[in-house]
C-alpha cells in the first residue's frame, strides 16, 4: 500500500473528497497507532541533547544506509543553533510545497483569484439565435467545481450557473460550438519527471488551463466477496465519454485498502487497471486523474445547455483539439460571466494542510504565468529560483522539478528549506502562510503527533512523505518561548513509516523542550 510516491496522498486515495472526511481520515490513520509520549524534564533539554539523539539515530540499524539532513535556526537571530548534513541536497517530498505556497503569496498575493470566464462570439439576433460560439476562458483555476469551498459551487451547480448566465441574453440557439480555451497553461499538463505509475491516479492529476473537479473521477466497482476472483467495473462519477479500462483488478481479503492502481497518459481515454481492492464492500472506489479536462467541462455545459432547451449545433471542443485540426481560436469575445476562485491564502490552506497535488501544480504554473507571461512548469521553476536568489537563499543544491514534490527529483538541502521559513518569518504574508502548516496533536496531517508533549497544539510543520521519503519542516516555540525554525529529513531509510513517526515525535518534542 505504501509504494506510492507520496505516502499521505495514497492513504487519502480512497476517501470522500470533502475536507470534513479527508480532515478525519487523515488524523484517523495516524491518530489510530500513537500513543501519549512522556513529557521531557525541560531542565535536561538543550542542543546537545537534540544532537545526541539525531547521532544516535545515525546508528540505528533503521538507518543503516539512510541519510538524515536536520537544520535548525532561531527566528530572531537568524543564527543557526544546529545543522546535520544540512547541506546536503534531500529529497523532501511534499514539503516542495513550502517553497511553491510561500512563493505564490510573495508573487501572487494573499487575495489572488483565478479568473474563468464565459464569453461568446459574434451576434445575437431577435430571435434569440447567437451565430457564433460559447467560450469557457479558463484561468488555470485548480478549485473549480471542487466540493471542498463553502459558498462555491460544486460541478453541476457551476455548470447550471453557467448556463442561466448564458439563458440571461435570451439566448435560445447557437449554431457555433461550445468551446474550452486552456491556452493559459502549456499543454504538457504533467511535470516530466513524474513517475508512470503516479499518472493516471487522481494525486498525480495534471493541471490544464480549465480544470474541473480537482481533475478526478471516481471509478466504483461491483460488490464481490469471492477472494481472487476479477473485480468488476460498474461505472464512473463523472461519467466520462470513450473512457475505456482495461482491468486486471482482482478482489483481495475485506479490509486489505485500496491497492489499485490507474495507468493512462493524459488527453488518452484508454486507461489500465492493477492491483487488488478488498471484498464485500458495496460501492468501493478508486480516484483516477481526468483525462481532459478541458473538454470534460466543455461537454458536460453543452448537455446542461440542451436539457435546458438551448440548441447547440457545433461540437463540444478544446482551444487544444482547434490546433491539431488548423483551425484559429477566436479571438473578438464578449463576457458573459466571470467567475472566480476562493482567495489564494485559502487555496493555499488546504494545499498545505491536505497536500493537494494538483493545487500547488496549478500555483506553481501561475506562478509562472504572472512572471513571464507563460504558464508553464519550467516558467514557474524559474520565476520561484528568481525570487529566492533575489532575498539572498543560497541556491548551490535548490533542484526543483515540480511544485508539489511528487518528482524524487525534486531537492534541497536543509538549510536551505530552513532559510526560507526564516526568511518567510519577515514576511507580509507569515500569517497566512503559517496558518496553512498541520499543527502537531491538531489539524491536518500531524494530528495525531506528539500528543501530552510541548510540541502539542505549539509545533506547526508541513509534513513530506514517500517512499523511502520522510520529512518535517515548521515552526516550533522551545520551552524558554523563543520561535525556532527547523527542516528534519530521512532519505533512503528501511524502517516503516510508524518507525519513522516516532522518531520524528521524539525529535520534536525535543525542540518544543529546549531551552
Amino acid at each position: 500500500m505504501y509504494t506510492h510516491r507520496c505516502f499521505f496522498d495514497s492513504i487519502l486515495k480512497h476517501v470522500s473528497c470533502t475536507i470534513v472526511a479527508l480532515g478525519f481520515f487523515a488524523a484517523h490513520a495516524i491518530a489510530q497507532q500513537t500513543e501519549k509520549l512522556p513529557v521531557t524534564e525541560t531542565k535536561t533539554v538543550s542542543i546537545q541533547t537534540v544532537k545526541d539523539y539525531l547521532k544516535k539515530l545515525s546508528t540505528d540499524p533503521n538507518f543503516q544506509y539512510a541519510q538524515i539532513g536536520f537544520s535548525l535556526k532561531s527566528i530572531a537571530s537568524g543564527n543557526t543553533l544546529l545543522d546535520v548534513n544540512g547541506g546536503k541536497s534531500m529529497s523532501v517530498a511534499s514539503n516542495t510545497k513550502l517553497i511553491t505556497t510561500s512563493t505564490a503569496l510573495a508573487i501572487l498575493g494573499e487575495d489572488f483569484t483565478f479568473k474563468t470566464s464565459i464569453e461568446y462570439t459574434g451576434k445575437i439576433d431577435a430571435s434569440g439565435t447567437l451565430n457564433g460560439d460559447i467560450i469557457i476562458h479558463g484561468g488555470g483555476d485548480p478549485t473549480l467545481g471542487s466540493d471542498r469551498y463553502k459558498g462555491f459551487p460544486e460541478m453541476d451547480e457551476l455548470l447550471k450557473l453557467w448556463v442561466e448566465k448564458i439563458k440571461a441574453l435570451k439566448i435560445k440557439k447557437i449554431t457555433g460550438s461550445i468551446i474550452a480555451d486552456q491556452e493559459i497553461f502549456e499543454e504538457n499538463n504533467i511535470p516530466d519527471s513524474w513517475m508512470w505509475m503516479d499518472i493516471g491516479n487522481y494525486y498525480g492529476a495534471g493541471v490544464y488551463g480549465i480544470n474541473i473537479n480537482e481533475n478526478l473521477y471516481r471509478l466504483y466497482f461491483k460488490k464481490n466477496t469471492q477472494i481472487g476472483s476479477a473485480a468488476e467495473v460498474l461505472k464512473t462519477d463523472p461519467i466520462i465519454p470513450d473512457l475505456q479500462f482495461n482491468n486486471f483488478v482482482t478482489v483481495d481479503a475485506k479490509g486489505s485498502g485500496d491497492n489499485c492502481y490507474i495507468y493512462g497518459q493524459p488527453y488518452c481515454n484508454d486507461k489500465f487497471l492493477k492491483g487488488t481492492i478488498p471484498s464485500g464492500d458495496i460501492n468501493f472506489f478508486v480516484k483516477g486523474a481526468i483525462p481532459d479536462p478541458s473538454f470534460l467541462t466543455a461537454h458536460y455545459l453543452k448537455g446542461i445547455m440542451v436539457a435546458a432547451g438551448i440548441s447547440v449545433a457545433g461540437a463540444a471542443i478544446t482551444s487544444r483539439q482547434m490546433s491539431i485540426q488548423s483551425k484559429a481560436l477566436p479571438t473578438e469575445r464578449k463576457l458573459i460571466y466571470t467567475h472566480n476562485s476562493p482567495m489564494l491564502k485559502d487555496i493555499i490552506l488546504l494545499t498545505n494542510q491536505l497536500s493537494i497535488n494538483m493545487y500547488a501544480e496549478a500555483i506553481l504554473k501561475m506562478i509562472g504565468y504572472k512572471s513571464t507571461g507563460k504558464g508553464t512548469t519550467i516558467d514557474g521553476i524559474s520565476a520561484v529560483e528568481t525570487y529566492w536568489k533575489s532575498k539572498g537563499l543560497s541556491m548551490p543544491g535548490f533542484f526543483m522539478a515540480d511544485g508539489c514534490g511528487l518528482s524524487s527529483m525534486s531537492t534541497f538541502t536543509a538549510n536551505q528549506m530552513t532559510d526560507i521559513l526564516k526568511i518567510t518569518s519577515a514576511a507580509k504574508y507569515y500569517n497566512a502562510f503559517k496558518a496553512s502548516l498541520p499543527i502537531a496533536g491538531v489539524s491536518g496531517t500531524l494530528s495525531g503527533f506528539c500528543k501530552g508533549t510541548a510540541a502539542e497544539n505549539n509545533l506547526c510543520a508541513k509534513s513530506g512523505n514517500m517512499m523511502r521519503v520522510s520529512s518535517y519542516a515548521g515552526y516550533v516555540k522551545n520551552a524558554a518561548g523563543e520561535l525556532l525554525c527547523f527542516t528534519l529529513s530521512f532519505n533512503n531509510f528501511g524502517a516503516d513509516n510508524y518507525v519513522i513517526k516516532k522518531k520524528v515525535e521524539k525529535v520534536m518534542s525535543l525542540l518544543a523542550e529546549m531551552k
